[in-house]
């Protein structure tokens, strides 16, 4: 079967969108306004426990080598292997839980983030960052299951630190409060940040206001200043679509197939990488909506309880296996092959991969809005020790029990935006 029949194709749809415009200081809202949730109703606490059992887990078994996944029959690939995603995600969840656990993730972080530095180590391979290496001889795994011993896992080129840990790092310190780390390493995060040429994915967003928010923390005004004015301007350039395109154009000429990499960063040979920030669901849903629910409600539906359970069921569900045309029927397309249009599932070497799970998770929750029993029906098992993206999701399901706002993070008032600013396609 040819590859191009077993990837999830983004159908190209023309629509009309009414180009807004935002008023003054609008945009900034972005950048400057993090989210904020209290009220968490006791009706999360089983949500909590499940929390708080995961990452004991991971703490107790130290720091973890990434997670390996042979998916079907197309190849392998790496996830978990970027010290900031996990600085990020579990300084996200820090909020949550109890103050003892609180208490554990941060003398955590503090070692893991001094043996595996964020802003010089791109990846945990080994001993290293990149090459072929002998799994098994690298511990502590996060493999459920022993790694046979002659799996191999080689990385080429050498990964390089992602834009996005600009906004990781700004997070860890927000909650841990570990400004003395980030203050130490500002001169490699300027020199990460001097990098930025032009936004082409929604982390170059999320970069450039995680840059901002830390020039404004440590006291660099022209550098918060040039960050916002990016920021500014890469907000008027997204385009949802056309990221998205460019997105899976990479991800699926490699051995991912069955992907929506619209927060990938790290999307060629062995790692795998992603970001979702609030800050970048929030742009979506007020501003691109529309180009969203184009290819969203085509996969997911536009209910959770409506067409992607009646037709693609247990999508949100980690799947590895090799399926052969499951769950083939003449409902709603998602899927084209020549000049008919049919629903699957299955089909050789179909599967559901961690981060495919996770993204289009975020994206039910942040853009269209799914509240925290739908949430909950789309939490999958963890798929191994330490897994990111379970932890992310369960934090996710936790704050959907409570009431969101948006705080500012400034001591004092930033450079107003332009007038005009477009935002939509």
């Amino acid at each position: 079967m040819h590859r191009a029949t077993r990837r999830i194709i983004v159908k190209t749809a023309v629509i009309l969108v009414t180009v807004c415009r935002l008023t003054e200081g609008a945009a900034l809202d972005y950048v400057w306004q993090k989210e904020q949730v209290g009220g968490i109703s006791a009706e999360a606490n089983d949500l909590i426990q499940k929390l708080e059992a995961h990452i004991d887990e991971m703490i107790n078994a130290g720091h973890l080598q990434p997670a390996y996944y042979r998916v079907g029959l197309s190849g392998e690939f790496l996830l978990y292997g970027f010290p900031g995603e996990t600085a990020y995600i579990l300084s996200d969840a820090l909020p949550l839980v109890s103050p003892a656990m609180q208490s554990g993730i941060r003398a955590y972080l503090t070692e893991y983030m001094t043996l595996y530095p964020p802003m010089t180590r791109a990846f945990i391979h080994g001993n290293g960052h990149w090459g072929n290496i002998v799994l098994a001889d690298h511990t502590p795994r996060r493999e459920y299951y022993p790694m046979p011993p002659a799996t191999t896992a080689n990385i080429w080129p050498p990964p390089t630190v992602p834009f996005e840990s600009l906004y990781m790092l700004w997070r860890y310190a927000d909650a841990t409060g570990d400004w003395d780390y980030v203050q130490s390493r500002l001169g490699a995060l300027q020199s990460l940040y001097d990098t930025y040429g032009e936004a082409r994915r929604y982390g170059h967003i999320a970069g450039l206001v995680g840059m901002a928010r830390i020039a404004e923390k440590l006291g660099q005004p022209s550098l918060r200043d040039d960050a916002v004015a990016k920021a500014v301007a890469a907000i008027d350039a997204s385009d949802y679509a056309s990221w998205l395109a460019g997105a899976q154009s990479e991800m699926t000429r490699v051995s991912h197939d069955w992907s929506y990499p619209l927060f990938h960063y790290a999307r060629l040979e062995s790692p795998i990488g992603a970001l979702f920030c609030p800050e970048i669901g929030r742009l979506v849903r007020e501003t691109q909506l529309s180009e969203a629910r184009s290819t969203l409600e085509l996969i997911v539906g536009p209910v959770f309880e409506g067409h992607a359970q009646a037709s693609y069921p247990g999508w949100f569900v980690f799947r590895a296996d090799h399926c052969y045309e499951e769950f083939i029927t003449k409902v709603t397309p998602w899927m084209t092959r020549g000049d008919s249009h049919i629903q699957e599932q299955g089909g050789e070497n179909a599967y559901n991969a961690p981060d495919f799970a996770w993204t289009l998770f975020h994206l039910r929750a942040a853009v269209l809005g799914d509240g925290a029993q739908s949430l909950r029906a789309m939490i999958d098992q963890p798929t191994c020790m330490g897994d990111l993206y379970y932890i992310q999701k369960l934090a996710t399901a936790i704050r959907a029990h409570g009431a969101r706002t948006w705080q500012d993070v400034r001591g004092a008032a930033a450079p107003a935006a332009p007038q005009g600013l477009r935002v939509g396609k």
